[in-house]
């Protein structure tokens, strides 16, 4: 009956049209002319929940996360915007106001010309949704921190074949070529996230803060590596480092503020600790000479 198109709407992948997640936009408009928002006692809210808690259990949900942030995040804006409820949506609680969902619901503006009058189900499932939408972001930011932990050990030091002293084998761009391919895995992952990111119409909003605390991350990562590792801490590793540091700056500015907001500004501890490296050993250098 009626709860197996919702269902089937949450296990299948609908995709997007003109931008707008399929799914989220079809539960939204079954719940609507099934008046389950105007509903007293109604556990339809409930089985949509735990259709999508499911969906994010299964083996393949890492996949899916871009996909089920967006849709989450569309419908928790809908129902902001088109539920009136004697106050309760007006002011978010001051947690979910403080956390991710609270504030797209901000963003999603008030529900002041809203038809549909809420009842307290309704306003109970707003709830689970904004906590559906906080877990997924975690999960997906999380996933994103493992991925790129092992190739940030490798960005550490420089490959032996780029340390001066060693004269290259042969002259021209193909002796260059390995001196940044830990630095361009880095980049391609990037690339890749901000693809899938973009093709599941996630908001930019998610984006700005998903690769921000991606790089805040990185910052620390790389820091920790370097006061852990004292033979990293040399002058060719210093410009390796320096040189990987360029190419994100120019991966943040290119992708531009919109979507990497202040992610700069977050390698701040690791630009500082490389550039002190530099100027320290060159100084001990000159000394030395």
């Amino acid at each position: 009956g009626n709860h197996e198109i919702l269902l089937s709407c949450i296990k299948e992948n609908l995709g997007f049209k003109d931008g707008k997640p399929v799914a989220a936009c079809i539960i939204y408009r079954c719940l609507l002319h099934w008046r389950a928002f105007e509903s007293e006692r109604t556990a339809i809210f409930d089985h949509v929940i735990e259709a999508i808690n499911d969906v994010l259990k299964a083996k393949e949900a890492d996949g899916r996360l871009p996909y089920w942030l967006s849709n989450t995040s569309a419908l928790l804006c809908l129902l902001q915007k088109n539920l009136r409820s004697n106050g309760f949506f007006g002011t978010p609680s001051r947690r979910s106001a403080g956390g991710l969902g609270g504030k797209l619901a901000q963003l999603a503006g008030r529900g002041d010309t809203a038809q549909v009058d809420a009842r307290y189900p309704a306003i109970l499932f707003k709830q689970q949704l904004t906590a559906c939408v906080e877990k997924i972001f975690g999960q997906l930011r999380d996933n994103l921190k493992k991925e790129i932990s092992p190739l940030l050990s490798l960005c550490i030091q420089a490959p032996k074949s780029t340390r001066p002293g060693k004269a290259p084998k042969a002259p021209g761009v193909s002796a260059q070529q390995p001196s940044n391919s830990h630095w361009d895995n880095i980049v391609s992952f990037l690339n890749l996230l901000m693809d899938t990111l973009r093709e599941n119409h996630v908001p930019s909003f998610f984006i700005r803060k998903l690769i921000t605390q991606l790089f805040s991350f990185v910052n620390i990562q790389l820091f920790n590596s370097l006061l852990l590792r004292r033979e990293c801490c040399t002058f060719s590793n210093g410009e390796y480092v320096k040189a990987g540091l360029s190419l994100l700056e120019k991966w943040i500015t290119d992708v531009s503020e919109e979507f990497a907001g202040t992610s700069w500004h977050e390698l701040n501890y690791i630009r500082q600790a490389v550039g002190f490296l530099v100027i320290h050993q060159k100084r001990k250098k000159t000394l030395e000479e």
